[in-house]
């Protein structure tokens, strides 16, 4: 169980960007249904560096790459070239899906040694 269970949808995400990294996030359930797709049902998602907040990347992810997204903790993405889903590398912790806002998705990377 989470604190953010029981967050009204539209203020889902201004709570999480306010979350700490030992919060456990809400059921995939609860963030799918606040998501707002756009009409194509996609929403931009951003990866950042975590320690510099550069920005890394911008992508699409539809629903289905959200959810592999949170069930896997492995950064899923579609292509709207391919028409399908891919993976950039990197993992990241639940503190990063703390970084879901309204707009889209910012992911933080961690630093990998090698």
């Amino acid at each position: 169980m989470s604190r953010f269970d029981h967050i009204a949808p539209d203020a889902l995400f201004k709570q999480l960007e306010r979350a700490a990294p030992e919060d456990t996030l809400p059921a995939v359930a609860t963030l799918l249904a606040a998501v707002r797709f756009n009409a194509d049902g996609l929403i931009p998602a951003i990866a950042q560096q975590h320690d510099t907040n550069e920005v890394l990347m911008m992508a699409w992810m539809n629903r289905e790459a959200l959810e592999e997204t949170l069930a896997t903790q492995r950064v899923c993405y579609y292509s709207r070239s391919r028409g399908k889903l891919w993976r950039k590398g990197g993992i990241f912790g639940p503190a990063a899906a703390a970084c879901l806002c309204c707009t889209g998705l910012r992911w933080r990377y961690a630093t990998v040694a090698g």
